[in-house]
């Protein structure tokens, strides 16, 4: 209660709260207007009593938590992947020394590719991350990091590729065989329209071998090589 709701209660209910307040009574207020005094009580007698009722709920809220976690956890344990996210993983995990060339339109030579590709499985076994470092006669260093693995649920490989020389792929293929063959990828270079068909194959456990060919307007580019796992 206020000063000013206080001041204008009747002066007779005021005398009556003060007479009880001094005497002692438990009762507190009885009339319209209780004092603050008798509003504080209250108020701590009525969270005395929400905390005692949420704190006898606290363990039965935690064994909730616990169950559905523990449901979760083992739901998850009891779903095998599918035999090609293992099979995509194995194929590539290891590091790799690869030997390849790349034509470009107009191009009288091919350019000698040299890299070392160090791949590690990744997302608790359910990836591949890869780093690609290496040269291209004639154009210098190059740079890439690639992150592979098997979707369950499209049942899709997805080669997810940053290089260094300005390429944000995301190529999605399937198993046919020992060989990804991945979608056709339309992007955009130099401002122009790519259409790009990529393939891996692996001819043996430790060897794979990489064909890539882009066209465009201005021609046609083919990337191949072979990598030996060491």
């Amino acid at each position: 209660m206020n000063l000013l709701t206080w001041n204008n209660t009747n002066p007779t209910q005021r005398a009556r709260h003060q007479t009880s307040v001094f005497r002692g009574k438990r009762a507190g207020c009885r009339g319209k207007y209780p004092c603050l005094r008798c509003r504080e009580k209250k108020l701590r007698l009525r969270a005395e009593l929400l905390d005692g009722d949420l704190g006898s709920m606290r363990p039965i809220v935690l064994m909730i938590c616990l169950g559905v976690a523990a449901a979760t956890y083992t739901q998850s344990k009891s779903e095998t992947p599918p035999s090609e996210v293992k099979k995509t993983v194995d194929a590539l995990v290891g590091h790799w020394s690869l030997d390849g060339s790349d034509a470009q339109p107009g191009g009288k030579e091919r350019l000698k590719i040299t890299a070392e590709i160090d791949c590690r499985v990744a997302a608790l076994g359910a990836a591949i991350a890869c780093a690609l470092s290496g040269n291209v006669s004639g154009s210098g260093p190059i740079e890439a990091s690639t992150i592979v693995g098997y979707d369950p649920a499209e049942r899709i490989v997805h080669w997810m590729e940053i290089s260094s020389t300005g390429e944000y792929h995301d190529h999605r293929g399937k198993w046919n065989g020992q060989t990804i063959a991945f979608e056709p990828l339309v992007y955009s270079c130099s401002g122009k329209k790519c259409t790009e068909r990529f393939t891996l194959s692996f001819p043996s456990t430790n060897t794979f071998i990489l064909n890539s060919v882009t066209e465009s307007a201005g021609g046609r580019s083919t990337i191949t090589g072979t990598a030996k796992r060491r």
